[in-house]
């Protein structure tokens, strides 16, 4: 009895039959199979680079795109695969003007345009600027097909110049296959004190916003908090990781985590609190930020120092 076999439907990369007759007609491959070569390579879609494409401001209404390559995913059709995109050197883009009323939520993006795909035969890599709506609460809009995120820019009304304070990096890192997840990390820090907070939670303000771009709803991300902590009274201080999804954490958005409560044997006596948890992250953008409360009144604080740093990382594990 014969044994059993599939054969498949794509030749593997690189076969190429010889002149004898025996042999099929000659193989010839094509940009898709290129494209597949490239996802093979690159199974993590972002730049290839820390510093590529990289977006800063001038301090004014223009912005820079940094030199850099990466890999983008196409996801309008299927087994589309990844394209690799190449900027050789620095550009700029203008996005519209300030919004009229409320805050906005720009997104900058790299789209990988494919004409064969979309039918309209235009083949090329664009930077696009993509507004949000206007709000009390804005969110940063939808990421395109066949693109990677690059940055996010918080529009403020009437104010024309884009600082560098109103960008959040967006960027993720093209990974391996073989490279180790832990080398994919970010961190935020501060060695300043967190204004007063008590029974209410409040924001640390001290403590840079931590965003990310999640690719993988697969991937284990371990997000982390060390702080030392205070009370004004014998006490428990309690501090959180809250991710506010695609804008600025606020105390309604998620709590990653409730910290370790330091129960205090005397006033203003210092303690250390740890936050570490592992969990999986929808694919979008995620920002964390840290945040204070006490157990009961009195005034409580987040203490940051040169050697004792409040620092904030998240990092991929698995």
């Amino acid at each position: 009895m014969t044994a059993p076999v599939v054969h498949g439907d794509v030749v593997p990369l690189y076969m190429q039959p010889t002149t004898d007759p025996s042999d099929p007609p000659q193989i010839c491959y094509g940009a898709a199979d290129y494209r597949m070569m490239a996802a093979a390579i690159f199974p993590g879609a972002g730049v290839l680079a820390v510093g590529d494409w990289a977006i800063t401001s001038q301090s004014s209404a223009i912005l820079n795109i940094a030199a850099g390559t990466a890999c983008v995913a196409g996801t309008s059709a299927t087994e589309q695969h990844s394209y690799i995109c190449r900027n050789p050197t620095v550009k700029t883009i203008q996005p519209p003007g300030p919004p009229a009323t409320n805050n906005r939520y720009d997104l900058i993006c790299l789209t990988a345009h494919d004409g064969q795909v979309l039918g309209d035969h235009v083949y090329e890599w664009q930077v696009q600027c993509i507004s949000g709506t206007q709000s009390a609460s804005p969110s940063l809009p939808a990421l395109p097909a066949d693109s990677i995120s690059l940055a996010g820019i918080l529009r403020k009304p009437g104010q024309a110049n884009i600082l560098p304070a109103d960008i959040t990096d967006l960027r993720a890192l093209a990974t391996l296959p073989t490279q180790p997840k832990s080398t994919v990390y970010w961190k935020s820090e501060s060695t300043a004190n967190s204004a007063n907070f008590s029974t209410t939670e409040v924001k640390d303000a001290t403590v840079p916003n931590l965003t990310i771009q999640v690719t993988s709803a697969t991937a284990i991300y371990r997000v982390r908090l060390i702080t030392n902590v205070q009370h004004s009274v014998a006490g428990r201080v309690m501090a959180r990781i809250r991710d506010g999804g695609g804008a600025a954490p606020v105390v309604a958005s998620t709590a990653i985590g409730l910290g370790q409560t330091y129960v205090g044997v005397g006033a203003n006596n210092a303690g250390q609190i740890i936050i570490e948890q592992d969990l999986t992250l929808t694919v979008g953008t995620h920002t964390f930020g840290v945040f204070g409360q006490t157990s009961q009144a009195g005034n409580g604080v987040l203490l940051g120092s040169g050697t004792a740093r409040k620092q904030l990382t998240v990092q991929i594990v698995g």
